[in-house]
């Protein structure tokens, strides 16, 4: 597993495990924003999968449920929900990756590199005149 493979899978557990949290703060601009690229993200899985996934993560307690107590649910034995899980999230963690990948280019191609020297200058004048406030 590469690092940038590991930092998608870790941010896409965070956003699936404060889903139903973030939810219901939407008005926050954190949230809000974390879930944009979720639902996004979850657009590109067929219906039966973003259900699967809801289920799971979307407990009205803000938690979400272990994949035991799905497996019951669901009539799974836990090995083969586990499976079937990881194999949809690894799938929308596929999909997060295309979303932030198009975020960057978006930030990258709307920052002007054409003169950092004179930007770091303007930045440390104005931090000298910071200082000596």
């Amino acid at each position: 597993v590469m690092l940038g493979e590991l930092i998608q899978v870790r941010e896409l557990k965070f956003l699936l495990n404060r889903w139903a949290l973030m939810q219901r703060d939407i008005e926050e601009p954190f949230n809000r924003k974390s879930l944009k690229k979720l639902y996004k993200a979850l657009n590109y899985l067929p219906d039966d999968e973003r259900l699967f996934l809801a289920k799971k993560y979307l407990d009205n307690s803000g938690k979400p449920f272990s994949d035991n107590v799905m497996a019951e649910k669901e009539g799974m034995k836990p090995g083969d929900y586990t499976k079937k899980r990881t194999k949809i999230e690894g799938r929308l963690s596929d999909c997060l990756q295309l979303i932030l990948d198009a975020e960057r280019k978006t930030l990258r191609d709307s920052v002007d590199l054409s003169e950092p020297y004179e930007s770091m200058k303007r930045f440390r004048i104005a931090l000298g005149n910071w200082r000596r406030i």
